[in-house]
């Protein structure tokens, strides 16, 4: 069976206007990709724990994260490398605060946040909270995400 197809005036033109705008958006999104990946990444692991962190008390709670570069590793990183955001809150709880972070020289590329409740006066709250760990060096970022239940 054979089909007749019957060309429109101008539709050649919109069949090359497709064609033209496809075009265009493919090459805009490679060098959206082609930008994105000029800046190198970081490998970011994180693992919360709330150690003495419990219900209506404001201790402190300890984010361990490690970051890898392709180089391995990365030392040498201080609290302003880290921002700590919390993602999901218990019922009632308040935002995190990073207090502190730690480096043991003995293993370069681990540390330890120290979070407490982001508020005067807030306390941890009964629930699941969920941390969003972002490292930034230069151009260079990565992030990770770890939660911890208070009890």
């Amino acid at each position: 069976m054979m089909t007749n197809f019957v060309q429109k005036p101008g539709s050649t033109f919109l069949v090359a206007f497709l064609f033209v705008g496809i075009t265009l958006s493919f090459m805009i999104g490679q060098a959206l990709v082609s930008q994105a990946q000029s800046g190198s990444s970081l490998l970011v692991n994180a693992v919360a724990t709330p150690f003495t962190a419990a219900t209506n008390n404001a201790d402190r709670v300890f984010v361990y994260v490690t970051v890898q570069s392709s180089a391995g590793l990365v030392g040498g990183l201080t609290g302003a490398n880290f921002v700590v955001f919390a993602e999901q809150l218990a019922v009632g709880g308040c935002l995190v605060s990073l207090v502190q972070s730690r480096q043991d020289e003995s293993r370069p590329g681990v540390y330890r946040l120290d979070l407490v409740p982001g508020a005067p006066n807030c306390t941890w709250q009964h629930g699941t909270y969920v941390l969003s760990v972002s490292v930034k060096i230069g151009s260079q970022s990565g992030a990770s995400l770890a939660s911890m239940t208070i009890n």
